[in-house]
């Protein structure tokens, strides 16, 4: 039931469409591929970059399913909430049926949860419905509107979930992560802030999930192998880029952007669905033109 101790980086996939904007999970073998080129160590399903809010539940199994049978050596941590429980009960025994590594749970958006307790309500409901499998709290404020510390919310989770494995932390609040780390050797905290990973290995994060890792993975090792090093001035030189990198990113529009640089290097994981923009062909050759010599992708991007 319990998962090892992650070390490395995982990818927050996205969820692959075709043209007429209909799940296309023949493209996830591909996604597999790329990240395995990478040396990720996992792939986390479902997620935000997933675009889990325009999933219906069949997809988000038959996406789980797909990862599951196309990771090989990949952890797989599949993310089963963001819905009501009984609906978040369902996908977390799909998960654990077709035989994941783990589940994720973000709490429900938009419900006004404002204590710990209420969140690890929904954790252990949902958790509940995968007894055999490890469980991760999703920790995204921006989303779920929850600000209780990280740190609270797993002292009491600690105690209430038995499958409890720790959190994916998608914050940039360094000294909240420093807490929660502490509140057991048990507890793993996965940084889910791209840009923030310097500063979480250097409070001692082992593993962290990206939404740039789907591409840029080979920029974020640079920062994870100097650390491991010793070596902080070049974890500060590959830092940088990743940090003007992600301006860029931000600039264009994260999702439109990130799908835009998955079919320029060959896995064309389609266009998000609405309500989420796509970008035109004038802003898509300047966002090409602004990151193609950047020095952080695994594979040349060809427009």
């Amino acid at each position: 039931m319990s998962i090892p101790e992650l070390n490395g980086l995982i990818a927050a996939a996205h969820s692959p469409f075709d043209a007429s904007g209909d799940l296309n999970v023949a493209v996830v073998s591909q996604q597999a591929s790329l990240f395995h080129e990478m040396g990720l160590i996992g792939v986390f399903v479902g997620g935000s970059t997933g675009e889990w809010f325009s999933l219906s539940l069949d997809e988000r199994r038959a996406l789980t399913e797909a990862w599951v049978d196309a990771a090989g050596d990949l952890v797989v941590i599949a993310h089963v909430g963001g819905v009501a429980v009984e609906k978040a009960q369902l996908l977390a025994d799909h998960a654990q049926t077709t035989g994941v590594d783990a589940i994720s749970c973000l709490v429900q958006p938009q419900l006004g949860v404002r204590s710990a307790a209420a969140a690890v309500d929904y954790l252990e409901a949902v958790s509940s419905a995968a007894p055999r499998t490890s469980a991760f709290y999703y920790d995204m404020e921006t989303v779920t509107g929850i600000d209780v510390p990280l740190d609270q919310l797993l002292e009491i989770a600690i105690d209430r979930v038995p499958t409890l494995a720790g959190a994916k932390y998608t914050n940039a609040d360094l000294a909240t992560l420093t807490r929660a780390q502490q509140v057991s050797n048990d507890v793993q905290i996965l940084m889910g802030r791209d840009e923030m990973l310097l500063g979480a290995l250097a409070c001692g994060t082992k593993a962290a999930v990206g939404s740039t890792y789907n591409y840029a993975a080979p920029v974020y090792q640079r920062i994870f192998d100097a650390m491991a090093k010793g070596d902080l001035d070049a974890a500060r030189l590959a830092n940088v880029e990743a940090v003007m990198f992600v301006k860029a990113l931000l600039k264009a529009g994260v999702l439109p952007g990130a799908k835009a640089i998955m079919r320029w290097m060959g896995v064309d994981v389609g266009r998000p669905r609405p309500p989420h923009d796509t970008l035109d062909p004038d802003s898509a050759r300047a966002f090409h033109e602004a990151i193609a010599n950047m020095p952080v992708f695994a594979r040349s991007l060809q427009p």
